[in-house]
């Protein structure tokens, strides 16, 4: 069992650390315990492939160009949201607004990009059927999410306001995946590719 000290510990030494992981690998041991989750039809592609494919359509996550068969005039198509999508935003909207409320004097200085970070990431973030989701605001420069799936499934990612000074893109995050309290994986992505990649992971 890892403890939350040793979590937080984690997420932050590697936000201090100035890497840049470009692809995701999972050990053996990581890949067992997944299968160990799932039957051999339910697992015939890992999160980790489909985290990696369909890079190219991330640009029209919001829309879609389709060409039309008369006209030849591209038409607009509007893609359509989950339908807990709402109420997953206000729920961590809610969450944000009490994390803001406890800690306003120590984050004033940095209120703005904080608020601005959040805005960004949430409507991705409010995407993925969790059953429960909490934000957290550590040490004024990182919002902490915390969400829970269906079948002991714990994701966490950390996203930085000052992604520059860890040398990450301004869509870099870090993420933690458990498994009935088990690690099954930890490393860097942009919040597009992981969030798009876990819901294909989760509808598996």
């Amino acid at each position: 069992m890892i403890s939350p000290e040793v979590i937080e510990k984690s997420e932050t030494q590697l936000l201090n650390v100035p890497v840049r992981i470009e692809q995701i690998s999972l050990s053996g041991q990581a890949q067992d315990l997944i299968q160990k989750c799932y039957s051999s039809n339910e697992f015939q592609e890992s999160y980790w492939a489909l985290v990696l494919a369909d890079l190219n359509d991330l640009n029209q996550k919001s829309m879609k160009i389709k060409s039309s068969d008369s006209s030849g005039q591209a038409s607009i198509v509007q893609e359509t949201l989950p339908t807990y999508f709402e109420n997953n935003l206000q729920h961590i909207k809610d969450s944000f607004s009490k994390e803001l409320s406890l800690k306003k004097d120590s984050i004033k200085d940095s209120l703005s990009l904080i608020t601005e970070t959040f805005d960004r990431i949430s409507k991705f973030i409010s995407e993925l059927n969790f059953e429960f989701g909490n934000v957290e605001i550590i040490n004024s420069n990182k919002l902490k999410f915390t969400l829970l799936f269906p079948g002991k499934k714990l994701l966490l990612i950390t996203k930085s306001i000052f992604p520059e000074r860890i040398d990450f893109s301004s869509d870099e995050v870090i993420f933690s995946f458990f498994i009935n309290r088990k690690l099954i994986a930890s490393d860097v992505s942009e919040f597009p590719v992981l969030t798009k990649g876990f819901k294909k992971y989760l509808a598996m």
